[in-house]
C-alpha cells in the first residue's frame, strides 16, 4: 500500500494537469467553486502518487464512479483520495480495496459533540477518530448518514483503530501531524 499527503498549495497546475477524459468528466459535473477546486486537487494529487509509485510513465485512467468515488482502470490498483482544507491524502492499493481520510486540526472544537452523539465520548483524539471513521466508511462503501441510530464501537491498539457496528470490523490504521490526523486502510474482497 502507497499513502501520501500533498499541499494543495503545490498543485498550482490547475485544470491543464487533467487529462482530457478527466476535463470532460468535470465539465459534466455541477459542481461549485469550493467543490470543483477540491475534485481537481484530488485528481493532480492522484497524478503525483501515482508517478510516485509506479514511476512517472505510468499512464492509468483516472474516471468517477456513480457514487463519486475515483477509480483506476480495471487492471489497476484501487485508489482513494481524501481532502481536507490545505490537504489531500492518497492512498493506493494493489489489494481489492482502500481508503484514506484526513481530518484538519481546524475541525477539532466541533467533533466533540459529533462524537458524544454517535456514543464515542472517550475516543481520544477526536481528528483521529473522526479520520478512521470516515476511513472505515469508505472502506464499506457507506455515508455518514450511516453512522446515525448504530452503535459503533472502537477499539485501539496502538496506531491501529478497528470500527465496529458498520458490519464487518474495519482496521484502520492512524496517524497524527500537527496540522491533521490520517486514517487508511486495505482489504481484500
Amino acid at each position: 500500500m502507497f499513502t501520501a499527503v500533498i499541499d494543495r498549495a503545490s498543485l498550482d497546475v490547475g485544470e491543464e494537469g487533467l487529462t482530457p477524459a478527466e476535463r470532460g468528466e468535470l465539465a459534466a459535473f455541477a459542481f461549485g467553486p469550493r467543490r470543483r477546486s477540491e475534485w481537481v486537487a484530488g485528481r493532480l494529487a492522484a497524478h503525483r502518487a501515482l508517478a510516485r509509485w509506479l514511476g512517472p510513465g505510468a499512464a492509468l485512467g483516472l474516471s468517477t464512479e456513480a457514487c463519486g468515488a475515483p477509480r483506476l482502470s480495471a487492471d489497476g490498483p484501487s485508489i482513494s483520495l481524501s481532502h481536507d482544507g490545505a490537504w489531500v491524502a492518497v492512498a493506493l492499493s494493489r489489494k481489492g480495496r482502500t481508503a484514506i481520510d484526513l481530518c484538519s486540526r481546524e475541525h477539532a472544537e466541533r467533533l466533540g459533540p459529533i462524537l458524544r452523539r454517535l456514543a464515542l465520548p472517550d475516543a481520544g483524539d477526536g481528528c483521529q477518530v473522526w479520520a478512521a471513521l470516515e476511513c472505515a466508511l469508505k472502506l464499506r462503501r457507506q455515508g455518514i448518514s450511516s453512522l446515525l441510530d448504530r452503535r459503533l464501537e472502537l477499539e485501539r491498539q496502538g496506531q491501529k483503530i478497528s470500527v465496529l457496528g458498520i458490519g464487518a470490523p474495519a482496521k484502520v490504521e492512524v496517524a497524527s501531524k500537527p496540522a491533521y490526523a490520517l486514517a487508511w486502510a486495505e482489504e481484500d474482497v
